[in-house]
């Protein structure tokens, strides 16, 4: 991982009202998801970003404060593959609400993970 994706996506907890910061490291196969404050943002990168957690699943709650939607950021072992899941205030399509506005989201999110390596990508919803 590199700095773009979080120049871009602030971190914060999954209900972003302050909680602080949300992130994993599943160096147990157990996803225990962790918080700590938003001061120690640079202490989490570091963490899930170190070659040590290379070989494990690694992710943030991320948000965009912009456009006030964001959601969990997962990182597979090796960092070949990533995952999104838009939980914070999920952006809908106006005419089928029922859907994601995955098209928002891949604009917002695919050129910061180009960045990182990103191969392809695959975008996938179901309906509420």
């Amino acid at each position: 991982m590199t700095k773009p994706i979080w120049d871009s996506l602030k971190l914060l907890a999954p209900a972003h009202n302050g909680r602080g910061i949300t992130y994993v490291v599943n160096n147990d196969d157990l996803f225990d998801l962790r918080s700590t404050s938003t001061d120690q943002a640079a202490e989490v990168l570091t963490l899930v970003d170190s070659p040590a957690n290379l070989d494990h699943h690694v992710g943030v709650c991320i948000y965009h404060s912009t456009a006030e939607t964001g959601g969990q950021m997962l990182f597979h072992a090796g960092r070949s593959h990533c995952s999104f899941i838009p939980t914070i205030d999920r952006r809908s399509l106006s005419g089928a609400p029922a859907l994601t506005d995955m098209a928002w989201y891949l604009n917002a999110l695919v050129p910061h993970l180009l960045a990182l390596g990103l191969a392809s990508y695959e975008a996938r919803d179901l309906a509420d």
